[in-house]
């Protein structure tokens, strides 16, 4: 009891409860005893007690203990994951190979200047001495010699690791034991600080409850007059038949037309799932922001109609769940709330991103794996699967596989254009729960190819269709869109919109509710638009044009075409896809910001030959998509995985999956008076009493009203090319913060001139307009 790991927290109070965080886990119990006991040093104590302001390491000697005690004693697998959750709970998990080879592969002598100097722990005469030093309450009938000897031992044994390359294994198993590990102890340890506790799940989740929500909710739909009610209803009910032929799968793939229901399908699944195998949690991750909002809302009718509290939508740009509300003894809301809304750890079902949810699988990140524990144990549905990179597609495969037979967790993917992802799959491991009639039946738009369409035509069939009907145009780039956008506007057409990551996401958002409620007062809208508006987006026009792409993204703009079913009033219902030779923005250089290989230029004769239906659509897809896949290498991430190279894992897979953009610069964009102004002076309060307050839980406060703050801020901030700044002054241009000087503010006054609501940004340069 009298040592302490906080100020004013006994350090035995806080191992104990990050045990009892997960008390069924011996694993976890053996790290959480052991990963602070380099705080019973006097250096740390000093530290701590304010004593001395020279800071001092634990995680080193911990994991030295740890050894000591518990070497031959575990499996060596087991051994390996926990020494390196102790060793580096304060960090991230790097490349075990390379960790070993700079920090441990040294001659005793060697080991101490290292320490020495990597640790700023000069003020130590020798590691020996202090770790004798803490063994004394720990041990018996110990001696300095004898900590001498197991500390050269400790060194042999992590040279030995690295000559016989033990840190090479078979699967995949030991490099998520790392994780899971790791994992349990970094959030346990993070949650008692802030909250004094152990962690305990609030309440069961009562999946029969909301089963019988849902079903209430589409009985009330089936009422409305819509074409496809029947047909969403009869799926439904085809798939939840077919789960029940299939329990012993983990695995659940639904292949099915845009527009009929699958949200609320694989959510009616979840909850079987969850009902027959005792789940505790449902994770819906979606590859966009911009249809998040809409799938939070469906689910909020569901989950929070009695305000049970159980639902969080998170990603970067969502404010923290205010599940902790003030009162005059504790005032650190913020951070609790920050803390609890990032880890999910208190919601049974969670909204999120692709890539909030791949991050929490392949990174090696700190910040990441606070939540990976979450996923044991759940059903997790993967919306618009087409929207992970092909070259990324084996290895989330192979590990979908591990995770669901290893860690209970239970997937379903979905999308109307499944990619080649199932010739990864065992057979034995998945199984389909939707048959392929339900796209023979539709016909609800058809693709007409028109490969060799002159520029004019273009505008003109747009400005004629828009007359009696709702048109929709896709593009590939920005700088098109704009292009298209203004001729238009020049040649008079009316309700005319232009949608882009050119707006600030505010304005994105507020534009697209705008569109709909158009569209669903029957108002003619003609919106030009770059591929965000494809997947999952609830629009619903008449007639369509789309510029050439990969068949998956026409397919998904497809999606958008007489969505609802609606009776023809018209001849056809179409979605024209367009080649315009020579494009009228891009004569000599790449007109789309796809790779050759998805757009299989040398197969549009046999893809797009002539219309297509679609009820015939299903088989060109898989033609596509195998075809694709053929000509893919893949990463092999699942090799790295074997040799525990977490951190050349997570680069390669953020390489991959995240376009990299270079010259990319955020502005501010400040849409009424001194907005930039008022986001700048708080941001700058907080940096000066983070500066100077001592207090740890103050500054930690501090820390997520920042990250709070900077939520709020990226509402109205786009990337947009350097070039394209020289004119704007940095957001933070003070000499006390100039780490903070890379946003520039487009000021109030260029307002309507170089950014506005109707074109978003209108810099001087459009010369890169990717989204």
């Amino acid at each position: 009891m009298k040592y302490k790991s906080h100020p004013n927290v006994n350090l035995s109070s806080h191992v104990y409860h990050i045990y009892q965080s997960f008390p069924n886990d011996l694993n976890h119990r053996t790290v959480s005893f052991f990963h602070d006991i380099g705080k019973m040093s006097q250096e740390f104590q000093d530290y701590i007690n304010k004593k001395s302001n020279k800071k001092t390491t634990h995680a080193f000697e911990s994991s030295f203990f740890y050894f000591l005690l518990r070497y031959e004693k575990d499996s060596f697998e087991n051994f390996l994951a926990n020494l390196y959750a102790i060793y580096k709970h304060h960090g991230n998990l790097p490349d075990i190979e390379h960790d070993i080879s700079n920090n441990f592969n040294f001659t005793l002598d060697g080991f101490k200047k290292h320490y020495f100097m990597n640790f700023s722990q000069r003020n130590v005469k020798n590691i020996g001495e202090k770790l004798f030093t803490m063994s004394q309450p720990i041990l018996s009938n110990v001696t300095q010699e004898k900590i001498n000897k197991e500390l050269i031992k400790f060194l042999y044994f992590y040279k030995d690791v690295l000559e016989k390359e033990k840190y090479k294994f078979n699967t995949v198993e030991e490099y998520f034991l790392f994780k899971i590990r790791f994992s349990k102890l970094i959030f346990s340890d993070k949650y008692e600080a802030i909250f004094n506790q152990a962690y305990k799940q609030e309440k069961r989740f009562q999946s029969q409850k909301y089963i019988e929500r849902l079903e209430s909710i589409i009985q009330e739909k089936s009422k409305s007059h819509n074409n496809l009610n029947d047909k969403r209803n009869e799926v439904r009910l085809e798939i939840l038949e077919n789960y029940k032929a299939n329990k012993d799968k983990k695995i659940f793939i639904i292949e099915a037309p845009t527009g009929i229901g699958k949200t609320f399908t694989a959510l009616h699944l979840a909850l079987q799932i969850s009902n027959d195998f005792n789940k505790q949690t449902i994770i819906t991750a979606l590859p966009f922001t911009s249809i998040i909002d809409q799938t939070y809302n469906e689910y909020f009718n569901i989950f929070e109609f009695d305000q049970d509290n159980i639902l969080l939508k998170h990603h970067h740009l969502t404010d923290s769940k205010n599940r902790i509300e003030p009162d005059t003894e504790n005032m650190q809301v913020l951070q609790k709330n920050d803390y609890i809304t990032s880890t999910w750890a208190f919601d049974n079902v969670i909204v999120t991103t692709f890539n909030q949810f791949l991050y929490t699988i392949f990174s090696n990140k700190n910040r990441d794996l606070l939540k990976f524990w979450k996923l044991q144990n759940s059903v997790i549905i993967l919306d618009e699967i087409q929207s992970i990179p092909r070259v990324l597609l084996k290895d989330v495969a192979i590990t979908l596989i591990f995770l669901s037979e290893h860690y209970n967790i239970h997937f379903i993917l979905m999308s109307a254009t499944i990619p080649a992802i199932k010739q990864f799959f065992d057979k034995e491991s998945f199984a389909e729960l939707l048959c392929t009639k339900y796209y023979a039946s539709n016909n609800r738009y058809t693709i007409v190819p028109k490969l060799d369409m002159e520029y004019e035509s273009l505008l003109e069939q747009i400005k004629t269709k828009s007359k009696i009907q709702s048109v929709l145009c896709v593009v590939n780039t920005k700088k098109f869109a704009k292009a298209i956008y203004d001729e238009l506007k020049g040649k008079g057409v009316e309700s005319l919109y232009l949608l882009s990551t050119h707006l600030i996401p505010k304005h994105r958002k507020q534009k697209i509710d705008e569109i709909k409620k158009m569209l669903n007062n029957n108002i003619k809208v003609v919106l030009i638009s770059t591929q965000m508006v494809e997947a999952g987006v609830d629009l619903d026009f008449d007639t369509g044009f789309r510029e050439l792409a990969p068949y998956g993204s026409i397919i998904q703009t497809a999606g958008r075409i007489n969505r609802n079913n609606r009776q023809k009033i018209y001849q056809d219902f179409e979605l024209v896809v367009f080649m315009i030779t020579p494009h009228p923005i891009y004569e000599k250089k790449k007109s789309h910001p796809y790779h050759d290989k998805d757009m299989l230029l040398d197969k549009q004769d046999e893809l797009l030959g002539s219309p297509i239906k679609e009820s015939d659509i299903l088989e060109k897809v898989n033609s596509y998509f195998q075809e694709v896949m053929d000509r893919t290498f893949s990463l092999n991430l699942n090799e790295k995985m074997k040799m525990l190279e977490f951190q050349s894992v997570f680069e390669l897979f953020e390489d991959n999956f995240m376009q990299k953009i270079p010259n990319l610069v955020p502005v501010f964009v400040e849409i009424k008076p001194n907005l930039a102004q008022c986001f700048k002076e708080k941001k700058l309060t907080l940096l000066r009493e983070a500066r100077t307050t001592i207090k740890l839980s103050e500054k930690m406060e501090i820390k997520s009203k920042l990250k709070k703050l900077e939520k709020k801020m990226s509402k109205y901030i786009i990337d947009v090319k350097q070039e394209e700044t020289t004119q704007l002054e940095p957001m933070f241009n003070t000499k006390e913060f100039q780490d903070f000087t890379n946003i520039h503010i487009c000021p109030f006054d260029d307002y309507g001139k170089r950014y506005s609501y109707k074109i978003g940004w209108n810099g001087e340069y459009w010369d890169y307009g990717f989204d």
